[in-house]
């Protein structure tokens, strides 16, 4: 007889399946385990601190003669030849469908509509090699940087720093470029950096880190061999004569580094626990070598006694290894600036130095502990390839200037506080055809923008672009760009721009939040530049070699962007820009408020050209956004303010009270601007109550309080609340209202507890339907103790006796129980915390009867007595 086996094929193969899957999981979380690559971290102990004050002294008695400075080096040309990315799609523009469902993308870079409007725009530091009366650098290239903190705008270049006030949210917006001499903003500092660190310094680059309210600084000195970074921390978020900086430094070998290397470009990224610094790496025969990757513990910078602790990756040496990067991939490493004050991890993003169109990220693991660095996450990218010397008019011919290479520029991680999502945003240069798509023949330079997502887990490309222009004959270029997105998830792109037929400007572009994946609107100029640009300092001329937008840690709304365009002849300027969103959405009721003391209000928007509604949220762990608000006209309290999403709001109005006739309803973003709607109120909303006076005043060590009203209705009930310093209210008493009357009703309180000193009194009147008001506040003062006791409770007691104290400070006091014989029952010392302090004291041991109680100070002083009944 055939047997026959009977075997649920699909069952085992699912088995199969997940058995072969764990294991493959095992295999991969293996291999990602060794290729954490970690550093070697160093203490270096204290820094020097310098008061701004002698800096500026010193400067004062030590002028420098601008006019007879040399250039600085060159910047060293990495010199790499790269293979080209089979992968990368040949396009302008990309939006990833996850991102941008069912988006057709244009071909071209420009939408036609407005963009954010350039609000403010000035002049901050100029100089050139020429010998220019005035220059304030001497120096090319000149290094453009720029941040903007709380109350600030300072700019840096290699040798120079100068402090702005910063612009007025209410200020009128400046809409026509200025020239090179207006400088409409006031310059409160200007000193040279040499003097801060101690040395000749070059590459400056600053950061204002919201989370700390820092502003951070990193240089290198021009040591041929070995040379130093080094690390500046501000002691407040305001830079003034009354401030100081705290200066650190190290050596590019630090963590098992090439001593025969020099440290070039320090890149600047920094987050909740460390400062990224990049670097690119050279022989003393200027061969590039690499990239070194370090992380500095930002903790330690913020300490009372700062100190610097720093992590170290070289590079050269195989993922996996102590002291190394595992980096060979990556080039011209910048550090990510990020503000989210829940960040765990950091970053690094550059660009591959072996294939185009690849960018690279490096994610630090517990940066602020012991840091670790992944292996190389590549990211494929549209067609890239190195930029062109970019032609600038002279004399009716023309001169070059230096675009550099396809290196990325300062990189910053935002949350779109719209959708919740935090991404990466970067920008390079590259040489496009007229179509916008990379190419190694098209003629002209394009601003290239990336937005990547998902850096958590595995990143991916949200959206990229590219501004250029499409004109066949003397195309601008775009070059050197700078790139962030703010918290309405707007973006803006500042570059350098200039043609063969053109001198050098700068300017920006705009996208919205809501705009096409991968597009960018019209080009807006901040300069107006009608001067040749033609130093001795070789050719193509050194131009810029940072550029850096930002946005406002105030309101999470206005950006900022700091670029290069040419002053006067043969010389440079930074233009900082100030570019504000839209203001509000127009604004309109979706009902007729009415009376009440809580009346709800909807708020729908109606937008134009991008207005809209923001509010950055609460900022869990963070200093804190300005935040939208809603006010109202004619004395109407307005609360409990909702953002729903760009174009709807809501809130509750107290009308109690209020006159028949026309309000206004006034909405202002975080940024300051606003939009206003009016309605009506068509009849008159009684109060429930009419107060006609609240007094109060000392009468033998006691406080009288006295009040009157003429008019009650659905009163509820008086609250009488106390305070010793006007501001924390705690309940002492309720009294009834009489409810309906139209007559005169007076009340009276007696406190026979106040405290020493100032003693706050308020009235909180309650309807029968639980709203309430409160009354003036009326202050009563009495004499002032260091401590005193306000109040001992319940006498007589049963297991438990509360004693209420006030005290100026933390003050230890002696509790004493005698009975009638004199015998001590009880001795308890109490340490007593400033302010209001209640003590309770467990008495269920003591038999009934009666009992004296004894207060002392430290120094054995009776502060009271009071006799106790304990029942």
């Amino acid at each position: 007889m055939k047997k026959f086996i009977t075997i649920n094929f699909d069952q085992k193969f699912l088995e199969f399946q997940i058995i072969t899957a764990f294991l493959f999981f095992l295999l991969i979380a293996n291999t990602l385990q060794g290729q954490q690559i970690r550093g070697k971290t160093i203490h270096l102990g204290p820094g020097i601190t310098k008061a701004v004050a002698e800096i500026v002294k010193w400067e004062a008695l030590h002028p420098i003669n601008y006019r007879i400075h040399k250039p600085l080096r060159r910047e060293n040309e990495l010199g790499l030849i790269k293979n080209s990315n089979p992968d990368a799609k040949a396009v302008s523009n990309y939006a990833d469908p996850v991102f941008f469902p069912s988006v057709i993308l244009p071909q071209t870079p420009n939408i036609i509509t407005s963009t954010q409007t350039m609000w403010s725009n000035f002049l901050s530091i100029w100089g050139g090699f020429t010998a220019i009366p005035g220059s304030e650098s001497g120096y090319v290239p000149p290094d453009c940087n720029g941040d903007v903190g709380q109350t600030q705008v300072i700019t840096v270049i290699n040798t120079r720093l100068k402090v702005f006030t910063k612009p007025s949210v209410i200020a009128a917006a400046v809409t026509t470029p200025t020239g090179a001499s207006t400088t409409p903003q006031a310059n409160i500092l200007n000193f040279d950096l040499s003097t801060l660190f101690g040395v000749g310094i070059s590459d400056a680059h600053i950061r204002y880190d919201r989370l700390s309210g820092r502003w951070f600084i990193v240089a290198i000195d021009l040591t041929a061999q070995n040379n130093k970074c080094y690390v500046a921390v501000s002691s407040a978020s305001s830079v003034t004569l009354l401030s100081n900086f705290t200066v650190f430094s190290f050596v590019e070998s630090i963590g098992g580094g090439v001593t025969t290397d020099f440290f070039d470009y320090p890149t600047l990224g920094i987050d909740k626990n460390a400062l990224y610094i990049g670097s690119v790496m050279f022989t003393s025969a200027s061969a590039y070598t690499g990239a070194n990757l370090y992380v500095v513990k930002k903790s330690d910078l913020l300490l009372a006694v700062p100190v610097l602790t720093v992590t170290a990756f070289p590079h050269g040496t195989a993922a996996g290894q102590s002291g190394s990067t595992g980096s060979l991939g990556i080039s011209v490493p910048q550090g990510v600036q990020n503000d989210d004050p829940t960040s765990t991890e950091g970053y690094f993003v550059g660009v591959s130095n072996a294939v185009f169109s690849r960018v690279v990220i490096k994610r630090v693991s517990t940066p602020g502990g012991t840091p670790t660095l992944s292996a190389d996450i590549n990211l494929t990218v549209p067609t890239t390839v190195f930029p062109i010397a970019q032609l600038t008019k002279f004399n009716g011919t023309t001169k070059t200037l230096d675009a550099l290479d396809d290196r990325l520029f300062a990189a910053m991680m935002m949350k779109n506080k719209i959708t919740g999502v935090n991404t990466l945003w970067t920008a390079h240069n590259i040489q496009v055809n007229t179509s916008g798509v990379g190419s190694g023949s098209g003629g002209r330079n394009g601003s290239r923008w990336y937005e990547i997502a998902n850096m958590t887990t595995t990143p991916t490309l949200a959206q990229s672009g590219t501004y250029f222009d499409a004109a066949a004959s003397n195309p601008r270029g775009y070059f050197i760009p700078g790139i962030a997105m703010s918290g309405q998830g707007h973006a803006i792109l500042g570059t350098s721009s200039t043609a063969s037929d053109q001198f050098a400007d700068c300017g920006f572009a705009g996208r919205y939040r809501t705009d096409a994946g991968g597009t960018f609107q019209n080009y807006t100029f901040a300069t107006a530049a009608s001067t040749n640009y033609n130093p001795a300092d070789g050719t193509p001329h050194r131009w810029g070699d940072f550029s850096q937008t930002v946005v406002d840690p105030l309101d999470n709304m206005t950006m900022w962007t700091f670029q290069d365009f040419a002053t006067q002849v043969d010389t440079w300027g930074i233009r900082a820009t100030q570019i504000k969103a839209p203001p509000p959405a127009t604004p309109s009721l979706a009902t007729v408020p009415g009376c009440g003391a809580a009346v709800a209000v909807t708020i729908n928007g109606t937008s134009v050209n991008n207005s809209e509604f923001f509010d950055p949220g609460a900022d869990a762990g963070g200093p804190g956004f300005n935040r939208l608000t809603i006010t109202c006209s004619g004395g109407i309290t307005v609360s409990g303010t909702t953002f729903v999403n760009p174009t709807q709001l809501t809130c509750f109005l107290d009308t109690r009270g209020k006159a028949s006739g026309t309000y206004t309803i006034t909405v202002t973003n975080p940024d300051g601007q606003f939009a206003a709607v009016n309605f009506s109120l068509v009849s008159a909303c009684t109060l429930p109550v009419n107060l006609l006076s609240f007094t109060g005043k000392l009468v033998n060590n006691e406080t009288l309080l006295n009040w009157k009203a003429n008019t009650e209705n659905n009163l509820r009930l008086y609250e009488i609340e106390k305070s010793f310093d006007a501001v924390n209210f705690i309940f002492l008493k309720d009294i009834t209202a009489r409810g309906f009357v139209n007559t005169e009703a007076s009340y009276e309180l007696n406190d026979k507890y106040p405290y020493p000193g100032n003693n706050f009194y308020r009235l909180k009147m309650i309807d029968l339907d639980g709203a309430f008001r409160y009354s003036n506040i009326v202050k009563v003062q009495t004499e002032q103790k260091a401590i005193a006791i306000i109040k001992i409770y319940p006498n007589p007691l049963n297991d438990k006796l509360s004693i209420e104290f006030f005290a100026e400070k933390n003050y230890n006091i002696q509790l004493e129980i005698f009975d009638l014989s004199g015998k001590i029952m009880v001795n308890k010392q109490v340490n007593l915390q400033a302010g209001l302090d209640n003590y309770q004291l467990n008495l269920k041991k003591l038999a009934a009867g009666n009992y004296m109680l004894q207060i002392k100070d430290i120094s054995g002083k009776i502060i009271e007595k009071a006799k106790l009944v304990k029942q």
